[in-house]
């Protein structure tokens, strides 16, 4: 399988899970939707070590145990148009996002590979003050996270949320899996790259009641994690 809801049009982000992470639990009155008779799927990247391996993917899904207010959204703010020259030791990639409505953000998960060196997310509001979101200085990919905020960040309709990230396709990275480093490119394998923040957010009541909001709400990464 490849891209974002398993190649299944039409299909909604859930979470993933990237080595590092734990168990998600959101606050109460706000949750994930599920509708009554949803499939859901599960898409698993594996990457070929040479010897049999044995596939020990689990999944838990925790429910709201009261009323929800709130549903979450997940909206990827990526990059998958960009080459790492090799033997280059600092290269940027850059992605941007607009809020469609005023919107609460509640976590950010920066997500990119093995070259990865460092990842900012900043918010420009439309008066243009900015906001800075999060800023991972010393990147590990065996080390990612959704970092909740302890009080969500309101953002209005119009804001503007930039990733930039920054990478190191030299043999100087000690975390180069190519000797000697190859011509890089987005993609799913683990010697691949990836340049994501997943922003999970929650849309302000008023704008979420008016018609047409939720198909406006930014789509599914076209890869997952």
């Amino acid at each position: 399988m490849s891209g974002g809801g398993a190649g299944i049009r039409n299909a909604q982000w859930g979470d993933g899970w990237a080595p590092g992470s734990t168990p998600r639990r959101l606050q109460p009155g706000v949750a994930t939707r599920i509708p009554k008779g949803a499939k859901l799927v599960l898409q698993v990247h594996y990457h070929k070590t040479g010897k049999v391996e044995e596939d020990r993917s689990q999944v838990a899904l925790y429910f709201a145990k009261g009323k929800v207010s709130d549903p979450l959204y997940v909206a990827p703010v990526g990059n998958a148009s960009f080459e790492l020259k090799p033997g280059v030791a600092y290269q940027e990639v850059r992605a941007s996002l607009v809020t469609p409505a005023n919107v609460k953000v509640h976590a950010v998960f920066p997500h990119m590979h093995m070259l990865g060196r460092e990842m900012k997310v900043t918010a420009t509001l439309p008066d243009g003050t900015q906001v800075p979101m999060i800023w991972i200085r010393d990147w590990d990919f065996a080390w990612q996270t959704n970092y909740h905020y302890t009080k969500p960040q309101s953002f209005p309709k119009g804001t503007k949320v930039d990733v930039v990230a920054v990478y190191d396709n030299s043999e100087k990275n000690p975390r180069q899996p190519s000797h000697p480093p190859q011509t890089v490119r987005f993609g799913e394998q683990t010697t691949d790259e990836m340049c994501f923040a997943f922003i999970s957010f929650t849309v302000d009541k008023s704008a979420a009641s008016s018609s047409g909001t939720a198909a406006s709400l930014p789509a599914a990464p076209k890869a997952t994690l």
